[in-house]
């Protein structure tokens, strides 16, 4: 083997040697620059779908509001189905972004993460190669030291023997090495290409799925007639205020402005200024008030001055009282009278109509 091999075959061997270590050199910068390249790039699209799948689920929350509001309103009858036709929209967009999220994962997230066994592959052919070269390097030092040392040389045979077999496994696994690197460049280029492809596709495809279907949520929205929502606002408003105001209104008012049920017919009685004196605000003559004067004082008053006194304030509270029920007698007669009157007028009117229809017919 040493006949075989000279001092230019030697130097040879050594700067293929060379040459493979920076080959190697360069495959494991090259392959650590891919693994970088494609970690990042599926961490990043990883987090992408997680954010889309957040955007997904509010999305859904803002379809369950709007639906929600759509069924409680019962005023803005426009507005109410305007919300609910949006909502149908949003949740029929959330479903595109669903299948967005799908297509991302099968066809993007997955076939990056499956480089990471290809990567992992060309590293241990990478570290698989480095070990049959340092064998290499190791037996050719070997057999130059059994060359100069006298002791050694019956040992030299089997040095080149080893040496033979560490330059065959080198070599070999340089080959490997390098068809493996060739064949995972190939498909990483193809990879790399479909996958791009196959998300700009997805993202177009979502981007008009959604274009059209946001179209459709704007000329839903534009069905909302905001005028005729607030006339029937305005128009429930006042009849919620009528009745509070009718309703406050029979509560406060005295019994004698109440409305009165006459016959089938419910009329409102309110009654004329009527003088109705109260002992209250009643006062007393000149007399009465020189009698009080006099009990105050008690120099001019007598027992007999007293009962006087106290006589002609029950006469006048009795006075008083007969005014009032007089009173309220004459406003109730007045009453009855104003009623047959109004009967009679409307009998009255009757009988005209009759005479002229009459005459006319003959």
């Amino acid at each position: 083997m040493s006949s075989t091999m000279g001092p230019n075959a030697r130097l040879h061997r050594v700067s293929e040697i060379k040459e493979c270590e920076n080959q190697s050199k360069f495959v494991n910068q090259r392959v650590h620059e891919i693994e970088t390249f494609f970690g990042n790039l599926c961490s990043e699209l990883v987090s992408y779908t997680r954010r889309t799948s957040k955007l997904r689920n509010n999305g859904d929350e803002i379809a369950r509001i709007l639906l929600d509001y759509s069924n409680k309103e019962q005023i803005n009858h426009t507005t109410s189905n305007a919300l609910r036709k949006v909502s149908e929209y949003f949740v029929t967009l959330e479903d595109y972004r669903n299948t967005e999220i799908d297509r991302i994962v099968g066809k993007v997230v997955n076939p990056l993460a499956a480089y990471g066994e290809e990567i992992k592959h060309i590293k241990n052919s990478l570290k698989a190669e480095s070990a049959a070269r340092r064998r290499e390097i190791i037996n050719m030092r070997k057999l130059e030291r059994s060359n100069t040392i006298q002791s050694s040389r019956e040992k030299q045979p089997k040095a080149e023997i080893q040496l033979h077999n560490a330059m065959i496994d080198a070599t070999r696994s340089a080959n490997n090495l390098e068809r493996c690197v060739l064949d995972f460049e190939g498909r990483r280029l193809k990879g790399l290409k479909r996958i791009i492809t196959d998300f700009i596709q997805i993202e177009m495809l979502w981007h008009a799925k959604a274009l059209e279907t946001l179209t459709s949520a704007y000329n839903a929205i534009q069905l909302l007639h905001e005028e005729a929502d607030l006339i029937e606002f305005r128009g429930t408003l006042l009849r919620s205020g009528s009745n509070l105001t009718v309703l406050n209104t029979n509560n406060n008012l005295p019994i004698s402005q109440q409305s009165l049920t006459i016959g089938d017919q419910s009329s409102p009685m309110i009654s004329p200024p009527v003088s109705i004196r109260d002992h209250r605000s009643y006062r007393p003559s000149s007399s009465v008030h020189s009698s009080m004067n006099s009990m105050k004082t008690g120099s001019r008053c007598s027992l007999t001055s007293l009962g006087r006194n106290k006589k002609k304030n029950q006469q006048l509270q009795g006075q008083t009282q007969q005014q009032q029920q007089h009173d309220q007698l004459s406003y109730s007669q007045q009453l009855h009278q104003q009623r047959q009157n109004s009967g009679i007028s409307h009998h009255v009117n009757l009988y005209v109509a009759a005479t002229f229809i009459t005459h006319i017919l003959l």
